[in-house]
């Protein structure tokens, strides 16, 4: 094996890597979601960290890092801002559902046309990222940490937080 398809090979690993810490991050979101009455989805006690508001927030920080610009329009997606927005506003388990399929699938399709040359080199967004890899580690730190709150407001409320894959 010469050096560049050893570093090509070991580049496409680590995409490989990321898109399956993805899928774990889905599945925990999927697995959290489905453990929340409707009371707790929107939960009128604790507004600021109901599972509809973590929810939306990690999902919609996804799509908004997958693009290239910091023009992002936070109230399009449903018509409401998932920090100030009121509680009953924000999306339902089912309509958050269907948004983690389609920002699963870009995320699948982005890491699946990526190169191991891609990765490693700069970033193109306004973030300040040293390079595309770092993108996409920050993205899943910031989802594992919303996952996280989630996953205790699961537990302060009786419930097994989403799975841990």
């Amino acid at each position: 094996m010469s050096v560049r398809n050893g570093v090509e090979e070991g580049g496409r690993s680590v995409i490989e890597a990321i898109k399956r810490q993805f899928g774990s991050i889905w599945s925990g979101l999927r697995d959290g979601i489905s453990k929340c009455s409707e009371e707790l989805w929107r939960d009128r006690d604790n507004p600021r960290s109901a599972p509809s508001r973590l929810a939306y927030h990690t999902v919609q920080t996804v799509e908004y890092y997958l693009g290239n610009s910091r023009k992002f329009d936070w109230n399009a997606r449903f018509s409401v801002n998932w920090e100030h927005g009121d509680i009953d506003d924000l999306p339902s388990k089912e309509q958050l559902l269907a948004y983690i399929d389609e920002i699963e699938a870009a995320v699948q399709q982005r890491l699946q046309n990526a190169t191991p040359e891609q990765l490693a080199g700069p970033d193109p967004g306004p973030w300040g990222f040293q390079s595309a890899a770092e993108r996409w580690l920050y993205i899943l730190r910031h989802s594992q940490h919303h996952l996280g709150q989630m996953a205790m407001v699961l537990r302060r409320a009786g419930l097994e937080p989403g799975v841990w894959r």
